[in-house]
């Protein structure tokens, strides 16, 4: 895959949380590239971090699943909870799509910053091509690392949500697919 199926996911995504910034711009790239896999350590300690997080989220009718690439896709805290879904349910999808490495990651990170930097440039994303610029050289020159959401983008978005596998959904039929 050379990233450029990314685009429209992308979009979508500047769409749906017009306060993204450069900074949750790499975070989206990352996640879409690298799943959750940096995040998942103890197997235990994600569980009881996602109760808490669920638990202290209030329930909002919005999608419970956004794609944000042709493999990943986010799972919202807040719909999940309005649909009063079992939170264990989610917890086993999440730790299983956790679980797994994908290769050649890195490789479609950066393609992933590439359709970025063009998608900036012609204006289609919430902030200017000098802007995204100007962040990914100081982002890249510290090394290809996580970033939390900026500050901008919790307050306005309150983000909430765990990256999942799209085909690990099948694991919750009732739900159906998010589709593209």
């Amino acid at each position: 895959m050379d990233g450029a199926s990314f685009a429209p996911y992308l979009k979508h995504q500047a769409f749906l949380h017009p306060s993204m910034t450069p900074q949750d711009t790499v975070k989206l790239c990352f996640q879409a590239a690298f799943g959750a896999e940096h995040i998942l350590t103890d197997a235990a300690q994600a569980r009881r971090v996602l109760l808490i997080e669920l638990a202290g989220t209030p329930p909002r009718p919005i999608a419970v699943f956004e794609p944000i690439s042709a493999v990943y896709t986010r799972c919202n805290l807040a719909a999940w909870k309005y649909w009063q879904l079992p939170p264990e349910w989610l917890c086993q999808v999440f730790l299983h799509s956790a679980a797994e490495k994908r290769e050649a990651a890195k490789p479609l990170f950066l393609a992933y910053l590439r359709i970025v930097t063009a998608c900036a440039g012609q204006g289609l994303l919430p902030f200017s091509g000098l802007a995204w610029q100007q962040y990914l050289d100081r982002y890249l020159a510290g090394g290809i690392r996580p970033l939390h959401h900026s500050a901008s983008y919790r307050l306005r978005e309150a983000p909430a949500y765990r990256i999942i596998k799209s085909e690990d959904l099948k694991l919750l039929p009732a739900l159906g697919s998010p589709g593209p």
